[in-house]
């Protein structure tokens, strides 16, 4: 069944206004989009400097629920539908994915509370790049939605091989609603590049849809996947040529996916399912 998805728009610089267009049901799917792009000021950037952020899917009762396994890899696992819940999944800034979990919220004067399932994930920008020592990080996150605002709190365990714990931590975030900040630049950036992001997001759907499991690349000419996309849309941006950026994306997507690395990882993991192309 298809999953139909609402794209937000959320604009933040340690605090966020909030906006959705509508809400939509299909086949008995919920699924709500959540994306962020930050005005940030930066040493070295003439303010503000803009950044697009990390996206969340919202699905209500989903029983697909794309799970990390570590090393680059990623594998859908059927879940019993729960009744009442809905998953988050996660995407990195440049909309290739993250991790997935699902929970139950739960409403109360004052204030409504989701709690997610421990799942796996791969280690944030914030680790990888300063540390080795360990493989995943199996999270649980804790979501609280007030009239002021949000905090979305993270508690999450460093796991080695998957079985060596290796310690702890918790993260907090506050996103908190402010008046009187000029947003305009965010909004700018992106009129001009919604309609790239869609095309990868496009893409993105297909590779994770036709696929129940794939690895990824971690590199490709010496770059991460969000330097090629981050430099794909500004060049969209200035010249708005739509075909030539969908074939960009395709390519520069086809070329991260590892597909030496799907056939040892599926007999790895018991598998016999061959990489589809996401085209």
């Amino acid at each position: 069944m298809a999953k139909k998805k609402i794209s937000v728009i959320r604009e933040e610089i340690g605090a966020i206004p909030m906006f959705r267009t509508k809400f939509q049901k299909e086949s008995g799917y919920f699924n709500i989009g959540l994306r962020g792009n930050i005005n940030r000021m930066s040493t070295g950037y003439a303010f503000p400097y803009i950044q697009k952020h990390w996206r969340q899917d919202w699905t209500y009762e989903d029983t697909e629920i794309l799970n990390f396994q570590g090393n680059r890899v990623w594998q859908i696992n059927k879940i019993a539908k729960e009744p009442g819940s809905w998953s988050q999944t996660v995407f990195q800034v440049d909309d290739t994915p993250r991790y997935e979990s699902y929970g139950t919220w739960v409403h109360s004067d004052g204030a409504s509370r989701w709690v997610s399932k421990s799942t796996p994930r791969p280690l944030p920008r914030r680790e990888f790049s300063v540390r080795n020592d360990y493989d995943i990080l199996l999270g649980l996150n804790k979501i609280l939605v007030m009239p002021w605002g949000w905090v979305m709190e993270e508690m999450n365990e460093k796991i080695k091989n998957k079985n060596i714990y290796l310690g702890s931590e918790y993260g907090v975030a506050r996103y908190q609603k402010i008046k009187d900040y000029q947003f305009k630049p965010a909004y700018d950036y992106w009129k001009n590049t919604k309609t790239y992001w869609q095309e990868v997001r496009k893409i993105w759907r297909n590779v994770i849809t036709k696929n129940n499991i794939f690895c990824l690349n971690e590199k490709i000419d010496s770059k991460p996947t969000y330097i090629h996309f981050f430099s794909q849309a500004e060049t969209y941006s200035n010249h708005k040529e739509i075909q030539k950026s969908r074939q960009e994306i395709k390519d520069i997507t086809e070329q991260f996916l590892n597909r030496d690395c799907n056939i040892k990882k599926l007999l790895s993991l018991g598998s016999s399912r061959v990489l589809r192309s996401a085209f």
